[in-house]
């Protein structure tokens, strides 16, 4: 279960809304188990800074999961991509690159164009999950993806075509 990269989207929340309007995702929100033993636990790029909570945060109603299980991985691999990921610990939360994601999006949509968010600083919770994959594989799929405009969408289109990550609805 250490590993496991989870995709959630809140169902009443204004900002899950548009994070998922935006990127034209089903997910508003990802996040990956640090630990499950004693407690489950998870990175994740919370509300103000990477931070480790309890797995309960997102079991309750209000939560849709679904989840990717890192089969076919060494544990040294999921340990050595954790710790990558776990070096953003305390890192504030990139507020600006959300607002900064508007531009890209738009620029996307309605020209083709690629361009890079503006806003700089901080991390958002998809780029943490980025981290944890180049961490963990640094030759992966992912390596690709721009970590400047990745979004959860485009995670979980990685994921759901990688032979070593199993996409299961619970834990």
């Amino acid at each position: 279960m250490t590993g496991t990269i989870g995709f959630c989207t809140k169902r009443r929340s204004f900002v899950s809304k548009m994070i998922r309007w935006f990127t034209r995702s089903k997910w508003s929100h990802t996040y990956v188990i640090r630990q499950n033993e004693p407690d489950i636990l998870v990175l994740e790029a919370g509300m103000f800074q990477v931070q480790i909570v309890p797995i309960t945060k997102y079991e309750s109603r209000k939560y849709s999961n679904v989840f990717f299980r890192p089969d076919g991985f060494s544990q040294s691999d999921i340990t050595c991509g954790l710790m990558k990921a776990g070096d953003k610990i305390e890192t504030r939360y990139g507020w600006l690159q959300i607002l900064g994601f508007i531009p890209v999006i738009m620029a996307k949509r309605l020209l083709g164009m690629k361009i890079s968010n503006p806003s700089k600083g901080g991390i958002v919770c998809s780029e943490l999950i980025l981290q944890y994959l180049r961490g963990l594989d640094p030759s992966g799929p992912w390596g690709s993806l721009d970590r400047n405009t990745v979004s959860p969408e485009d995670l979980y289109e990685v994921l759901s075509s990688h032979a070593k990550f199993k996409k299961v609805e619970s834990l």
